[in-house]
C-alpha cells in the first residue's frame, strides 16, 4: 500500500476513534449527562473509551512501522521545513502534540488502576488529559469545516455516486456534489 493511502487510513481510523473517545470521555466525566443520555452504563463506556484509546494510540505507531519512515518524513517536511507560518502547519502541530500527550496521559491513568501513583501526580495528569480533550473538542469543528469538501468527496465515493450523475429525489440533475439537495431556482 502506498504511503498516501496509509496516511488516509490512519487519519480515518484515528479520526473516528477520536470522535468516539470525545463522546465517551465526556459521558464518563459527566455522570449526570451520562444518566440523562444512556442511563448508568459507566463501566461499559469506560471500557469502550479504554479500548478505543488503545486503537487511537496504536494505529499511528503501526502505520509508522509499516511505512518504513515515509510517513515520518512527510510529517517532518510538512511541519518543520516550511519557513512561513501557515494555519495548516499550526493545526498539524497542535493535532500531533495533542494526540501524543493524550496517548501518553491516557495509559498512565489506566495504569493507575493497577499501580497507584501519588494523588498530586494523578491530578496533574488528569488535568493535562482533560485540557487537551477540550483543545481537541474545540479544534475539531474547525478541522471538519475546513475539510468539508474532501469529506463530501469521500462520502460520495464510498456510497458509489458519481458527482456528474447525481440526481435529486424528484429526478432532476444536480450540478456538482456540493450542491446536492439545493435547488438554485427556488433560492
Amino acid at each position: 500500500m502506498k504511503a498516501y493511502k496509509v496516511r488516509r487510513w490512519v487519519h480515518r481510523i484515528s479520526g473516528s476513534a477520536a470522535l468516539v473517545l470525545l463522546t465517551t470521555g465526556t459521558l464518563v466525566a459527566l455522570p449526570d449527562l451520562r444518566t440523562a443520555v444512556i442511563g448508568g452504563q459507566g463501566q461499559v463506556l469506560s471500557d469502550i473509551h479504554l479500548w478505543l484509546g488503545l486503537v487511537f494510540v496504536s494505529t499511528p505507531i503501526l502505520a509508522l512501522l509499516y511505512s518504513k519512515g515515509s510517513i515520518a518524513e512527510n510529517i517532518k517536511k510538512r511541519v518543520l521545513s516550511s519557513k512561513k507560518i501557515h494555519w495548516r502547519r499550526i493545526h498539524l502541530s497542535v493535532a500531533l502534540c495533542s494526540a501524543f500527550m493524550l496517548g501518553l496521559t491516557g495509559p498512565i491513568m489506566w495504569i493507575d488502576s493497577i499501580w497507584e501513583y501519588p494523588v498530586v501526580v494523578m491530578d496533574a495528569i488528569f488535568l493535562v488529559h482533560l485540557s487537551l480533550a477540550w483543545v481537541v473538542g474545540l479544534v475539531l469543528p474547525v478541522h471538519l469545516f475546513m475539510a468539508r469538501k474532501g469529506i463530501a468527496r469521500v462520502l460520495i465515493s464510498w456510497f458509489g455516486r458519481d458527482k456528474k450523475n447525481l440526481k435529486t429525489a424528484d429526478n432532476r440533475q444536480v450540478d456538482g456534489a456540493m450542491s446536492a439537495g439545493f435547488d438554485s431556482s427556488t433560492a
